[in-house]
């Protein structure tokens, strides 16, 4: 959890320009400024779009 939230806050401070999660972390998650999402792979139920 330390490293993710790590992460999370370099991310949001621009010391980092790109965040890689798993769906089940990236739930919850909200940027306003993101441009773009790359999804890898679709979610195989359409409700984890």
């Amino acid at each position: 959890q330390e490293e993710r939230t790590k992460a999370i806050e370099a991310f949001k401070e621009e010391k980092k320009d790109v965040l890689v999660a798993t769906d089940v972390a990236s739930k919850g998650l909200d940027f306003p400024a993101i441009q773009h999402v790359v999804n890898y792979d679709m979610p195989e139920e359409i409700e984890n779009y």
